[in-house]
């Protein structure tokens, strides 16, 4: 009985051997497996990350266009205000006489649709004369001449002209002397 108990032994011994094989091989080929699901879910999180940031980037420079984008079109507005301003100034003085060479009281002129009252203060060697031209869009002109031995015509167009702080406020200013 010996023999066969050595033998009984050895055929055990032999099956553990395999049978530990097997589960080492089970093992082994899952945290294999397991590791590579592992990688294809930190390369999902790490592609999904950089389109995120990808878009917010994107994002952002369409945002700082636009602001940029708004700004412009507001100064546009403003230069169109100052222009309208000097071109009405420049008509009514040469064409017509309007703005006097001293303090006086002037009669009213017409731009743009709207009757304009003058106010006309006196300078060194003439006078100056003020006026508001409203425009369209809540954009408006403010204009002075002032009458010395020359004519000096300014024109500070802005794109509000409401009371109150504004910050997207912009102003333009065009002067012609002759």
């Amino acid at each position: 009985m010996t023999l066969s108990n050595k033998t009984l032994i050895e055929e055990t011994r032999i099956y553990s051997n395999m049978l530990f094989e097997e589960i080492r091989v089970a093992l082994h080929s899952r945290l294999i497996r397991d590791s590579k699901r592992g990688f294809t879910l930190l390369f999902a999180a790490l592609a999904g990350s950089l389109l995120f940031s990808v878009g917010i980037a994107i994002a952002n420079i369409a945002v700082r266009e636009l602001a940029l984008s708004s700004a412009g079109r507001e100064s546009q507005f403003a230069f169109y205000a100052a222009d309208s301003g000097a071109e009405c100034a420049l008509y009514w003085d040469i064409q017509k006489g309007s703005f006097p060479s001293v303090p006086g009281f002037p009669a009213p002129i017409v731009c743009n649709t709207a009757s304009v009252a003058l106010s006309v203060s006196a300078i060194s060697g003439g006078a100056r004369t003020s006026f508001t031209l409203p425009l369209r869009d809540a954009a408006c002109a403010k204009v002075t001449v002032d009458k010395t031995t020359s004519t000096l015509i300014e024109s500070r167009g802005r794109n509000d002209c409401g009371s109150g702080d504004n910050p997207a406020r912009v102003e333009r200013a065009i002067r012609v002397r002759y």
